[in-house]
């Protein structure tokens, strides 16, 4: 599975370079890769559903829509490409190189050697390798630039778009339960996430979206480990990785209707049609 982690995956070198001093970046960093839910809806048998994704069309005019869309895209990306979708990949290439042309991070894409990479599955691993210097480079000039808040909306989009495509997932498939652990799972992310884009709220859009990851995480608090919250969850190891475990299937709703609204509020050019 781990193979597989090639969009995602490079989006936490980027906040690792820019500020590789800053113990809560690095906690996060080694965080499972949100990508792997991915790679389990595939191993689960669960149907490639195109409509979950952005639409690769929408454009936005604001940096900070374009930093996490950058992120949005990534995901996107990662999904089809687990999934075998060639045609959606390449789209979703195209619309990544886009964006990134438009914050001035174009020419770190290598479009023609990334996707000649990922139409051959034998080389996953250098494509992996590839996107990892394709956002260390970039990852250093934004550095440079003194723009670090734009790496942490990168992170923030591709972290807030694999949140919702596993509770669309999830809505679907109540029955399976590795999706509603995957869910539970990402309040361990978004609890260093939000110290990180705390420190940028001097922009206005990080300050809204801050406060709307705030009320997020108000919900994940129904979920603590062992008996202390509403919903009773233990940790256990699981092929060599730490993971979540719901003791029941149930979600709160609230949880991914409150992601949805924020990615709809966020990206309002909305999703995929079929």
């Amino acid at each position: 599975m781990r193979n597989f982690l090639t969009s995602f995956l490079v989006l936490f070198l980027v906040i690792q370079t820019v500020s590789a001093q800053d113990p809560i970046l690095n906690s996060i960093i080694k965080t499972v890769s949100p990508v792997e839910v991915s790679a389990m809806i595939k191993t689960l048998g669960i149907e490639y559903d195109k409509t979950l994704l952005n639409n690769p069309s929408s454009r936005y005019q604001s940096d900070f829509k374009k930093a996490l869309n950058l992120g949005v895209y990534s995901t996107d990306l990662g999904y089809a490409n687990i999934n075998d979708q060639k045609q959606d990949a390449l789209t979703y290439i195209n619309s990544l190189k886009q964006v990134a042309d438009e914050l001035s991070l174009g020419n770190f894409i290598d479009v023609g050697k990334i996707l000649s990479l990922a139409i051959n599955k034998n080389d996953l691993n250098k494509l992996l390798e590839e996107t990892s210097l394709t956002f260390e480079n970039m990852s250093e000039h934004l550095q440079k630039q003194n723009q670090a808040n734009l790496a942490a909306l990168i992170l923030t989009g591709g972290w807030l778009e694999s949140l919702y495509i596993t509770c669309e997932v999830a809505k679907k498939r109540p029955d399976v339960k590795e999706l509603a652990d995957r869910i539970v799972e990402q309040k361990l992310v978004l609890n260093q996430l939000l110290p990180v884009l705390g420190q940028f709220q001097s922009d206005q859009g990080i300050f809204n979206l801050v406060a709307d990851l705030q009320k997020l995480s108000g919900l994940f608090s129904r979920y603590n480990f062992g008996t202390g919250g509403d919903v009773s969850t233990t940790k256990e190891t699981i092929g060599g990785v730490e993971v979540i475990v719901v003791q029941d299937n149930a979600v709160s709703p609230d949880i991914c209707g409150n992601t949805r609204r924020i990615e709809q509020y966020i990206f309002p050019g909305g999703r995929n049609q079929k």
